[in-house]
């Protein structure tokens, strides 16, 4: 029983996921650059606060109440990409704003499309060597994480 309920909770909804996501990133970005946008923001103010010593305190709780906006923001990307990568989809952080939105718009976001790279490999490194494939990202990180060799290939 407590390994079912612990599968239930470790099923991830694609498509609640995109919808924060959406919530989130800009028209036009990428979930990387919006992770450079929340994460960056407090440095490059930083810096220039060096430069110019001169800050009204008003303005000073401003930016502070915005960067502790930009770090949740940055912390719950960061979840919700993390959620993605963990069911297979390894290449979230190129996903951008518009094919997060035509995923939810299509089909709430519950399937991915299949723009998944498809993987081959070899055992051998010629050209007369038998290719074995294809295998999914996701086929392929299972096989890492067990460590599988080619002996167990057989």
């Amino acid at each position: 029983e407590e390994e079912e309920e612990e599968e239930a909770e470790e099923k991830v909804d694609l498509g609640e996921i995109m919808k924060t996501m959406l919530e989130l990133l800009k028209p036009g970005e990428t979930v990387a650059k919006a992770l450079c946008r929340f994460g960056g923001g407090a440095r490059k103010r930083k810096e220039f606060k060096s430069k110019y010593s001169l800050v009204d305190e008003e303005a000073e709780a401003s930016e502070k109440k915005e960067d502790d906006r930009n770090e949740s923001e940055l912390l719950k990307l960061t979840g919700l990409a993390d959620k993605l990568v963990g069911a297979g989809h390894s290449d979230v952080y190129s996903f951008s704003y518009e094919k997060i939105a035509h995923q939810v718009k299509n089909d709430g976001g519950k399937e991915m499309s299949n723009d998944e790279v498809s993987w081959y490999y070899k055992w051998e490194n010629s050209d007369e060597a038998e290719v074995f494939g294809p295998f999914s990202s996701s086929h392929m990180m299972e096989w890492v994480e067990q460590d599988f060799s080619r002996t167990e290939f057989g």
